[in-house]
């Protein structure tokens, strides 16, 4: 599994067979296909070189996976036990064991200080000492964090005059996304639901200026959502590049992207090399 790829995910019977999977769990494992996976008689345990004790919840895990006429490669696994009318099954995900676990769990804790410290703050706004001493604390980690950022963003290759359409109702999560995207080189335009983004491909199909990508996040609290916004788009132009995003991993949209309209499927969050992969395999893939 190349470094930063998408989570791979599989769903397991009763008796730990694979019944599902999406794209990245075949490419994962080196099936020619997800029907060549698909009921395979295969177990867990054919798969994983220490398989895991499927418990009730586990993980992540690291784990070493067997791959058809490949080498193994190392994973981080999680499994969750799935209780339903047709009884016992398991969702497996398993992501690339990244070589740069440290500086990312560096960043996690520099983010915890700046939150940490800012509800902090708001508890001690009568206590001027307490307060700025807060605050200091705060700005200290949001430059710690700026600079693990800067160095992720040092190695990012630009793909280069991509036109990117990004929808999301976060305003936090598009001005992120939207920093990352211009580091690609990417022109982009934002909006922050469905409808205002299917006005926004209309506009730019009129002045033939077409988005290259549509990055469209699966759930909008007050708007019509990205599966929704996806289909309308396909309706305008066949030739569409959606990608969904969502921090949902068992969405059938992420599992299953290409039967929601997408073409790809990124699972929050993400990094800037996991951007750049995708929006190459889109411009390769015309």
């Amino acid at each position: 599994m190349p470094a930063s790829s998408p989570s791979a995910i599989l769903l397991l019977d009763e008796n730990h067979r694979i019944v599902s999977a999406n794209e990245h769990a075949v490419r994962l494992l080196g099936f020619p296909s997800t029907r060549a996976l698909i009921g395979q008689q295969a177990k867990l345990s054919d798969l994983v070189v220490e398989p895991p004790g499927l418990g009730p919840v586990e993980g992540p895990r690291t784990a070493s996976v067997r791959r058809q006429g490949a080498p193994d490669v190392l994973v981080e696994m999680e499994t969750t036990g799935l209780d339903g009318e047709a009884g016992k099954a398991w969702a497996v995900v398993m992501r690339d064991a990244p070589s740069s676990r440290t500086t990312s769990h560096d960043l996690k804790n520099a983010l915890m200080g700046i939150l940490g410290n800012i509800e902090l703050a708001k508890l001690a706004v009568e206590d001027r000492a307490m307060l700025l001493e807060r605050l200091d604390t705060a700005e200290i980690a949001l430059h710690r964090a700026t600079a693990l950022a800067q160095s992720g963003k040092e190695r990012a290759r630009p793909v280069g005059g991509v036109r990117v359409l990004l929808m999301d109702d976060d305003p936090v999560v598009r001005d992120v996304l939207t920093e990352m995207l211009e580091q690609l080189g990417c022109r982009v335009t934002t909006v922050e639901d469905g409808l205002a983004a299917v006005t926004a491909y209309r506009r730019s199909m009129v002045e033939e200026d077409t988005y290259g990508a549509v990055i469209l996040d699966l759930t909008v609290e007050r708007g019509m959502g990205g599966t929704e916004t996806a289909r309308l788009l396909r309706d305008i132009d066949v030739h569409v590049h959606a990608v969904a995003t969502s921090g949902s991993v068992f969405d059938p949209a992420m599992v299953h992207p290409a039967e929601h309209g997408f073409a790809r499927a990124m699972v929050k969050p993400f990094s800037l090399a996991d951007l750049e992969r995708v929006l190459a395999e889109i411009r390769t893939s015309g």
